[in-house]
């Protein structure tokens, strides 16, 4: 680890989960960290997150699972069913969970996000949160010894290195010369909270409807709650363009559709889905990427935090015996390791994820057909096994996990 009067200053811009994360992993490695947030606070805004097993893990290497284990409902089963309700596969996050000593749990985003944000202020010290900071411009010190960002509100922040944690549509990565353009996945979502639970499911189950270009899917919360996410093709996709309102009743399976209906107002959020295509490099000069930013996904694997978590973790790994004084060529090294850890596995959860956002989307009545009979003869242990941990995963979250902690590297060595 850098000595202390060596350490980077980093400047890390956007306070969501990998975001802070990096803040947590970066500070308990001895360095300085400046994290630049455009909005006024951290919100309650954001709805729910499924926190996979994978995420906890991090989470635990991070120190920050506790509120995120204890607030969550685990999930025992999950299951995917036709849109009249006829199951067609299904597996066990519990079970997973539990060869992995790690659940698998739904919790509010606020609640994992203020887990973070508290984490990373143990080290009060060497952590600084400062809000309304909307990056207008990034530019590199005169003797390239620092890097500088300039805030819409004419602040400057100079540190060694940038990490533009701010997503899809990433200030950073623009200001930075970087690649990588958002698109449209081509369908709305809307997600809502209700005060009840889906008929004929139990407690800890989770259950996703595929029909025709349309989706529903539910996740247990606390006290009976439950929360839900409904999308649809849109006719005519066009970047960033949100739908208004709750969702058509039409496009709702009927299971479900006073669930819906019972979802007041304010628990409503509609938004569309962006992804990132063509960010093939994560790094340049002093300035990197990790999270939405890098690799914005579709929503349909729930992997999205996951990802964002893991960066964080190689990140802060990777730079870990990196000071102040070792110049561009070492950060730029460890850098490169940091992205040649995470590209890959990144790339391919997010192609997964395009590739399911397209199969659940199907519009054409026979191309349903043929999915869904497909989905129902495939074997639950074929579905099992694809919801295990990646190999490289395990071997992150076991460098990453600090001494003292033996849960993830005990549950990397299963």
């Amino acid at each position: 680890m850098a000595a202390v009067r060596d350490r980077l200053h980093v400047l890390v811009v956007g306070a969501g989960v990998g975001g802070l994360a990096a803040a947590r992993g970066l500070a308990a490695r001895g360095h300085r960290v400046t994290v630049l947030e455009r909005a006024p606070a951290l919100t309650r805004v954001g709805g729910h997150l499924g926190v996979q097993s994978n995420a906890v893990l991090a989470l635990r290497a991070l120190g920050a699972s506790a509120a995120v284990e204890e607030g969550g409902v685990p999930v025992e089963r999950f299951e995917i069913a036709s849109w009249r309700g006829r199951r067609l596969a299904w597996w066990s996050p519990g079970a997973l969970g539990r060869e992995m000593s790690a659940p698998n749990v739904t919790v509010p985003r606020h609640l994992l996000l203020t887990a973070l944000r508290d984490a990373a202020l143990t080290h009060r010290d060497a952590t600084e949160l400062v809000f309304g900071a909307e990056v207008r411009e990034i530019a590199t010190v005169d003797d390239g010894t620092g890097v500088t960002v300039r805030t819409a509100d004419g602040r400057s922040f100079t540190g060694d290195l940038v990490v533009g944690a701010d997503g899809v549509r990433s200030a950073v990565r623009r200001l930075a010369g970087l690649p990588g353009t958002p698109r449209t996945a081509g369908y709305l979502t809307w997600r809502g909270v209700a005060a009840a639970r889906p008929p004929a499911t139990g407690p800890h189950t989770a259950r996703h409807y595929l029909g025709r270009g349309r989706t529903f899917g539910h996740w247990p919360l606390p006290d009976g709650r439950t929360y839900w996410v409904a999308t649809r093709l849109r006719p005519e996709p066009a970047l960033g363009a949100a739908p208004a309102g709750p969702p058509d009743p039409a496009d709702l399976p009927p299971r479900v559709r006073d669930l819906v209906a019972a979802t007041p107002a304010d628990d409503l959020l509609h938004t569309a889905v962006d992804t990132v295509e063509g960010c093939d490099t994560w790094h340049t000069g002093r300035v990197v990427l990790l999270g939405d930013a890098a690799h914005a996904m579709e929503p349909v694997t729930g992997q999205g935090g996951a990802q964002a978590l893991l960066d964080a973790l190689a990140l802060a790994t990777a730079l870990a015996g990196v000071g102040a004084a070792d110049g561009p060529a070492r950060l730029g090294a460890a850098l490169a390791d940091y992205a040649a850890t995470r590209r890959g596995p990144a790339r391919k959860v997010a192609e997964e994820a395009r590739g399911l956002g397209g199969l659940h989307h199907l519009d054409n009545p026979v191309a349903v057909r043929v999915r869904d009979t497909v989905l129902r003869c495939t074997p639950h242990s074929v579905w099992q096994r694809r919801a295990a941990l990646r190999l490289d995963e395990r071997e992150l979250l076991a460098a990453a996990a600090p001494a003292g902690r033996g849960t993830a590297p005990e549950a990397a060595r299963r």
